[in-house]
């Protein structure tokens, strides 16, 4: 699974650094080397548009979800990978 998560100024600003700590607790504690890929992401240009507020931004698999919640995004990851129930 790749999680890759916007480390812009604007996201960062508004949590995607303590994200990326904990996705990388996760990927320590719960997968095998090779399981779970985090990956920085310079920016994906879609939080200045149309004036609504959308970072963090992350991408699970291709995935984009705005306005990522940190233990939203962690949750996901878990279940995507079969560590937790739905």
């Amino acid at each position: 699974m790749e999680v890759k998560v916007c480390v812009g100024a604007r996201c960062t600003m508004m949590g995607s650094s303590h994200m990326l700590d904990e996705l990388e607790d996760l990927q320590e504690q719960f997968f095998e080397e090779g399981e779970l890929e985090i990956v920085k992401k310079n920016c994906y240009g879609v939080c200045k548009s149309d004036g609504i507020e959308k970072t963090p931004v992350v991408s699970i698999d291709g995935e984009l979800i705005t306005a990522a919640k940190t233990q939203e995004v962690c949750e996901e990851v878990m279940r995507r990978a079969g560590k937790i129930e739905k």
